[in-house]
């Protein structure tokens, strides 16, 4: 049975702590929006997909890129710096370029893992990028890749490590 887009979609929201019906909606339209650009990504798009997102959970940062330095964390605190503001915009522009030329799975995953370095937003990276990996993953014939809480979201953050 192929793995629905709510079901990702769910899934994903679980990941970030965000269980409310309004994340929901917001994340089926950021995925209808984003399924309306495929082959075709570029920063607006990734910042309008951020801001369905985010629209109601964080308005005042919803599909804006950040312009404050933020680290990605875990239980002991800072685990890495992310890119300095000033370099977003350019790593963003030459990631759109690789992106939208992808059609295989480990090219697919190490894009996820750059767009995740690069942490463009605040907030809802995570859930941004997961869109475009499945997005992605749509445009070269995969299926759908539910990431479940648990083991499933344990082995999906040791991607990060390799």
């Amino acid at each position: 049975m192929k793995n629905s887009p709510l079901e990702f979609l769910v899934e994903s929201n679980k990941i970030e702590g965000e269980f409310s019906i309004n994340a929901t909606v917001d994340a089926i339209k950021a995925w209808k929006y984003a399924m309306k650009n495929v082959g075709d990504v570029n920063i607006e798009v990734i910042r309008e997909i951020h801001y369905n997102l985010m629209r109601r959970i964080s308005p005042q940062i919803a599909g804006k890129i950040r312009t404050v330095r933020v680290g990605i964390g875990n239980e002991e605190g800072i685990k890495e710096e992310c890119m300095k503001p000033e370099k977003i915009y350019g790593a963003l522009k030459i990631w759109c370029l690789d992106y939208n030329k992808d059609n295989d799975w480990d090219t697919i995953k190490k894009r996820h893992i750059e767009l995740m370095r690069i942490h463009p937003f605040e907030d809802g990276n995570g859930r941004t990028g997961r869109i475009l990996m499945n997005l992605q993953r749509i445009n070269a014939g995969m299926e759908i890749l539910v990431i479940h809480v648990g083991e499933e979201q344990r082995r999906y953050y040791d991607w990060f490590n390799q």
